[in-house]
């Protein structure tokens, strides 16, 4: 019983909405292409009560890739200098990308999920 209290907050953290929207965007910036995902995140709280409401903020991410068709091997992807390279890929067809990678951390030797893989709708603009 004593441990009930520990319970309800695994339970209350457990039900924060986490997620990535339904929709990509694809923008042409000069000879290079921009792939912006947006997605709710959970804030990552200092204080218990901050940690119960669960509270999550707006997150985006940008790809930066050489064209806005076909399959993009992650080794295309621009990363900035001193930040590990993406290992997988990024498949993009008419409406639809496909989105499915890691962060290669050459440091520990393991691959790191982005948390932006999944299926999207795609939006050209």
């Amino acid at each position: 019983m004593k441990f009930l209290p520990y319970l309800l907050l695994l339970i209350t953290l457990g039900c924060s909405s986490v997620y990535n929207y339904e929709e990509v965007s694809l923008y042409q910036d000069m000879t290079m292409y921009l792939v912006e995902v947006k997605g709710q995140r959970r804030l990552m709280a200092h204080d218990p009560i901050s940690a119960i409401k669960g509270a999550t903020y707006e997150e985006t991410k940008h790809f930066k890739i050489p064209r806005s068709s076909g399959r993009i091997e992650g080794y295309e992807i621009e990363v900035p200098k001193g930040y590990y390279k993406y290992v997988g890929f990024i498949d993009i067809q008419t409406d639809r990308i496909t989105i499915d990678l890691k962060y290669n951390d050459t440091d520990q030797g393991r691959q790191i999920d982005t948390g932006w893989s999944g299926e999207y709708k795609l939006v050209r603009k």
